[in-house]
């Protein structure tokens, strides 16, 4: 689950528990996750938009892609087209964190490797137990 996916499913589940395709309007949501966002948090003076005095936190995106064309209403597509591969940079306090689709602060595949080594003790620790959700064909011979 992303931000970006939350955004989509916002409008969506507004949309269809109203039945009216104008109950969550784009701006709204894009609202939700910037300014209200913030203040929600306590933090509106140091986040949640582009000004003086304030965090320099950005997403720089590609809308170059099958999901957000053609591009009409700019808004719209971050809302409803915008998907984790059209992010291309993103920007913390500042601070590039990551930069042509490269993230710099951390190894993404130590921390991979990682969370699949833990994730079966987690599960335990927690009476996770998974259902066997796929059937397991066995080739002859093996």
């Amino acid at each position: 689950m992303t931000l970006i996916d939350e955004m989509w499913l916002a409008t969506l589940l507004q949309k269809a528990r109203t039945q009216n395709p104008a109950a969550m309007p784009v701006e709204s949501v894009l609202s939700m996750v910037t300014r209200n966002g913030a203040r929600a948090l306590g933090w509106e003076i140091e986040i949640g938009s582009l000004a003086e005095q304030k965090q320099a936190d950005l997403i720089v995106i590609d809308p170059n892609t099958a999901t957000m064309l053609p591009l009409h209403d700019s808004i719209a597509n971050l809302v409803n087209a915008l998907r984790e591969h059209n992010v291309e940079s993103v920007m913390v306090a500042g601070n590039w964190v990551m930069r042509d689709r490269q993230i710099l602060t951390v190894n993404e595949s130590e921390v991979c490797s990682e969370a699949k080594r833990r994730a079966p003790r987690i599960r335990e620790r927690a009476g996770i137990v998974l259902p066997e959700r796929f059937n397991k064909v066995r080739r002859p011979g093996r």
